[in-house]
């Protein structure tokens, strides 16, 4: 039987290991780990990056031919496309990527659809305490943080929609930062522990 200090306090590490988690040395009395102010900003930036996800679908569905028009133009002006072809090539050229950038944008809507949806949905999971949760978020928001990248293609065509994603991209680099802080994962041991003992004790 496990051995506690004055005051009914549990022992400093008593989810001091995975080994605990798994049900091994699990003492006979636990309480629920409180959630670190760490924890609470990640799960709210989490938020916020898949917020701005949908809002950057729904900008994109609403001005989809305004910008594929404009990437067109830019192209064209920079002599990166339609160079050297005739009057009736460029038409079918046009054509063709309008085509293109429909379907682009179908796949995107879909995808995105379900990636940002994803997100919120993991992001609950990370707020009770799942690691593999914040794994998965960890990834995605590694990957959006590469959106930065893409404020060069600025200069060659710049649609005010375009600013969100570097506004992700730094909400990203917030999230990887706060994320795996030290109180975090302490907190995600410990919730793993708890929830050990908590199948060892459906009663409590």
């Amino acid at each position: 039987m496990t051995e506690y200090p004055p005051n009914n306090q549990e022992p400093q590490n008593v989810y001091g290991s995975y080994a605990q988690a798994y049900g091994q040395g699990l003492p006979d009395h636990m309480e629920a780990p409180e959630k670190p102010q760490q924890l609470q900003v990640a799960v709210w930036v989490s938020y916020a990056i898949a917020a701005f996800g949908l809002i950057s679908l729904a900008l994109y569905s609403i001005f989809t031919d305004e910008i594929n028009q404009g990437v067109m133009e830019s192209l064209n002006t920079a002599g990166l496309a339609n160079e050297g072809l005739s009057a009736e090539e460029m038409a079918a050229t046009q054509d063709l990527s309008s085509g293109l950038f429909a379907g682009i944008a179908i796949f995107s809507a879909v995808f995105g659809l379900i990636i940002n949806l994803g997100n919120i949905a993991f992001t609950v999971f990370m707020g009770k305490g799942a690691n593999w949760a914040r794994i998965v978020l960890t990834v995605y928001a590694a990957m959006t943080a590469f959106d930065l990248l893409t404020i060069g293609g600025w200069f060659l065509y710049f649609h005010w929609t375009m600013l969100l994603s570097p506004l992700r991209s730094i909400l990203a680099i917030t999230f990887l930062i706060v994320a795996w802080q030290g109180p975090v994962s302490d907190y995600m041991r410990r919730s793993k522990a708890y929830k050990a003992w908590q199948a060892q004790n459906p009663s409590a």
